[in-house]
């Protein structure tokens, strides 16, 4: 489990033995409805597949999954079973996270571009991806040990959290607030 919104709906993946991830969601009267994003890779010994992150009050979820070449992608999957799937403009090799949601449909996360550089995103309710980064975060990437910024939650107001690393060489987390 990964989510648990307000009715007692819980959101979440689990491996199956043929290695793929599936999502899943579970009501709370005990009902499971698992399912895959579209274009997953559900290739048996993959270890690629569909990982939701999060779930809002209205029963919309979040996540990633990734496709056969082993690019991550987000997605919303509404609870009638309809989903949308999107990708960070400048997201690289390793693709885009989705992490959080609120009430409106807003998402927030992380993608990595070609650098292997993390920069934080908000997908708004109607679509619109902004991308952005801490006052003075590292911009190395992963290969000396900066891993960035990443947002993790975002409000009813619009208002998202997160963390970033700094420029300092010692790579210190700091917390990031953005508001819309």
């Amino acid at each position: 489990p990964s989510g648990i919104n307000a009715l007692g709906v819980i959101a979440g993946s689990y491996q199956g033995a043929d290695t793929v991830y599936h999502g899943f969601v579970r009501r709370p009267d005990g009902h499971f409805t698992t399912f895959e994003a579209p274009g997953a890779d559900t290739t048996a010994g993959s270890y690629n597949g569909t990982s939701p992150s999060s779930i809002n009050d209205l029963g919309v979820i979040t996540g990633s999954f990734y496709d056969a070449s082993g690019l991550s992608h987000g997605f919303l999957r509404t609870p009638d079973g309809r989903f949308t799937t999107f990708d960070v403009p400048g997201a690289g090799e390793n693709g885009t996270f989705p992490i959080g949601i609120n009430l409106e449909g807003a998402v927030v996360g992380y993608a990595l571009d070609s650098n292997d550089l993390f920069h934080a995103f908000l997908r708004t309710s109607y679509g619109k991806i902004y991308t952005f980064v801490g006052p003075d975060s590292c911009d190395t990437g992963t290969s000396t040990g900066c891993y960035g910024n990443a947002m993790t939650a975002i409000n009813i107001w619009g208002i998202s959290v997160g963390g970033s690393i700094d420029n300092s060489g010692n790579f210190v987390g700091r917390g990031l607030i953005r508001y819309l």
